[in-house]
Parts: C-alpha cells; sequence; structure tokens
C-alpha cells in the first residue's frame, strides 16, 4: 500500500473518531443538563454551554489529542501485521497498541485537579483492545464483501461485452455443419477435419460464456484444437518448429473458460516468420490441482514492431480477479524470444 494512501486512511480516521467522541459527548452534557437542570456554571453564574464544553476539551486541555498516535497505531497494526502475518501477531499488536496508549493518555491527561483516565487501567485497556481488534475484523470484512461485488460486477460486464461481439451462433454452426458435409463430398478430409475442429472450439467458447468455470478437459482439448488449426494454416515446411505437450494426472478439475488460450494465441501471431526459421513450444503440466504452463517461442520482425504481449494484459488481470493469491505470472523478452511462465493453483 502506497504512503499517500495510508496517511489518507490516517487522517481520516482520525478525523471520524474526533466527529464522533464530540458529538458522543456533546450529547452525553445535553442529556444530563435535560435531566438534572443547570449543573455546570461560569464564574458568573450562566450555565456553560456545549460550544463551551467543546471549547475546553479541545482547544485548552485537548482531551483528544491522544487519537492521533492511537488511530495510528491500529492502522499499522491492521495494514502490516492482520494482512500479511498470522492472527495471533494481529492480537499482540492490539495488546501492545492498548499498552502504549495506557502510558500515553495518563502522561498527557493527568493535570494537578484530574485525571481523565482514571488509575483504573482494565476499562480503558479493554477499551483499546477491543477497538483495535474490532477495526480490523470489521474493516476486512467490509474489504472482502466489496471486494466479492467488485468481482461479480467486472464478470457481468465482461461476459455482457463478450455476448455483444458474438454472431447468432446457431447461424454460424449451421454454417459449419454445410462446410463440413460439403468438404466430405468433395473428397477434401483435411479441410473436413479443421471444420469440425473450428465447430468445436466455437461451441466451447459459447459455452465458456455462460459459466465462470469449465472442465480443465475442455480448456486442454480447445487449445489442441487451436494448435491443430494453426499448423494447417501456416506452419507447412521445415523453417518451423512447433511442439505441444500436454501431461496431466487426469484428476478432475475446473479453470476459468479461455484463461490459458491467450499465451497460446501470441505465440502464433508474433512468434511466426515468413522469412526464416521460427520455433513455438507449448509445455503443459497438470499435477495434485495445480496447473503449470510453459509457452516459448521466437519473436518476428512485425512482432519486434509491435510487441509480444497482446492480450496478456488482460488475462493478467482476470488472473489476479479469479485466483488472486493463487497464481504466479512471468514474462521474459530477450530479444529473440518470448516466454511465459505461468503457475496456477486450479478450483
Amino acid at each position: 500500500m502506497k504512503a499517500r494512501k495510508f496517511l489518507l486512511n490516517w487522517c481520516v480516521h482520525v478525523l471520524l473518531l474526533w466527529l464522533l467522541l464530540n458529538g458522543w459527548f456533546s450529547f452525553i452534557y445535553f442529556y444530563k443538563g435535560q435531566l438534572w437542570g443547570l449543573y455546570t456554571l461560569n464564574k458568573d453564574g450562566s450555565a456553560v454551554t456545549i460550544g463551551q464544553q467543546l471549547a475546553e476539551h479541545n482547544l485548552h486541555r485537548f482531551d483528544y489529542f491522544f487519537l492521533v498516535p492511537f488511530v495510528l497505531l491500529v492502522e499499522l497494526n491492521y495494514w502490516f501485521v492482520f494482512k500479511k502475518r498470522h492472527l495471533a501477531y494481529f492480537i499482540a499488536g492490539a495488546i501492545f497498541t492498548a499498552a502504549v496508549m495506557l502510558f500515553f493518555t495518563q502522561f498527557i491527561n493527568t493535570d494537578g485537579a484530574q485525571n481523565k483516565f482514571p488509575h483504573d487501567y482494565v476499562e480503558p485497556g479493554v477499551a483499546f483492545f477491543a477497538y483495535a481488534i474490532g477495526y480490523g475484523l470489521l474493516r476486512e470484512f467490509f474489504h472482502q464483501r466489496l471486494y466479492s461485488m467488485n468481482v461479480r460486477l467486472k464478470g457481468s460486464q465482461s461476459e455482457l461485452h463478450l455476448l455483444k461481439q458474438q454472431l447468432n451462433p446457431h447461424f454460424l454452426f449451421n454454417t459449419l455443419n454445410y462446410l463440413y458435409g460439403t468438404a466430405l463430398q468433395e473428397n477434401a478430409p483435411r479441410t473436413a477435419e479443421g471444420i469440425d475442429m473450428m465447430s468445436g472450439m466455437m461451441r466451447y467458447t459459447v459455452a465458456g460464456m455462460q459459466e465462470n468455470f469449465m472442465p480443465l478437459a475442455d480448456e486442454l482439448d480447445f487449445i489442441r484444437n487451436y494448435f491443430s488449426l494453426q499448423q494447417l494454416r501456416q506452419l507447412a515446411g521445415d523453417r518451423h518448429k512447433v511442439e505441444l505437450k500436454i501431461g496431466s494426472d487426469n484428476k478432475p478439475a475446473r479453470i476459468a473458460p479461455m484463461l490459458l488460450i491467450p499465451f497460446v494465441e501470441n505465440a502464433f501471431k508474433y512468434g511466426v516468420s515468413t522469412d526464416k526459421q521460427s520455433f513455438i513450444r507449448v509445455l503443459i503440466t497438470i499435477e495434485n490441482n495445480r496447473l503449470n504452463m510453459e509457452v516459448h517461442n521466437s519473436i518476428s520482425a512485425f512482432a519486434e514492431t509491435k510487441g509480444t504481449n497482446s492480450g496478456i494484459g488482460l488475462t493478467r488481470k482476470r488472473l489476479d480477479l479469479l485466483y488472486k493469491g493463487k497464481h504466479s505470472l512471468e514474462t521474459e523478452n530477450t530479444g529473440n524470444a518470448f516466454s511465459v511462465k505461468l503457475n496456477l493453483q486450479l478450483n
């Protein structure tokens, strides 16, 4: 978290607590005045107003100055202990906060006449500790709720965007079936095979728009079909070395649809050269519900000017939304080759 954001949280937190305490004690003073009548008087015998009470506590005695260090400790304990350490460290941090604030309040609030915090340390100590614990738990609860809402909202927006870009799938499937039959009649088995694979890929794409997660086996079949179609389209000859290896323990697993294909698509889009040797190597292994994927490809002259990471930025965002804390993604551009390494904990 950036220092600017932390300071802003600290200042807003102090301001809100200061307003809350002033409002509460003003209400108590007003209520007691209505209940008991005039019980606090000025030297001339007039009643002490709420405004005078506020000025006394905030301008003359600084009774609420303890909020500044207290909120600082609470925020530090939340951001740097609760969110990054074990719960036991967070509780220890709350105890430390309470101890520090007991000493601080006893030191600055003792004047010759009275002590705002009595020497019975149990009550204020419990209050400081309870607030530090309650603030962390409550804030994290609302943070998680807000994060879940954002994930659902962005998922819905992405789905709507994809739906708007789709043609009528029934029309496309019927057309592909017609072309498949025509290719068989004309004795063009390779064309028919390509059309059949394309039809299967489109069905998976349409089904993936309706679901947040799909069987991993379907995603791997999609990659195999895409790989085969690309080979049919542009990788004839010995100049291109293409390799796809998929090793799986065949245990049931689910994955966000179309999550892996951008890496393979980028490899074909920017790794194939028409005038020099090129290579594409895709390695995927799945074991114990963990997926490892490596994609290595050469960089063509076109890619050197246009870049080699199209689509990867959007995939990073999907990974952060759907697999937060459960993945790692590394990319490397050496000038002659581009590589991607993805490690993913599957659902």
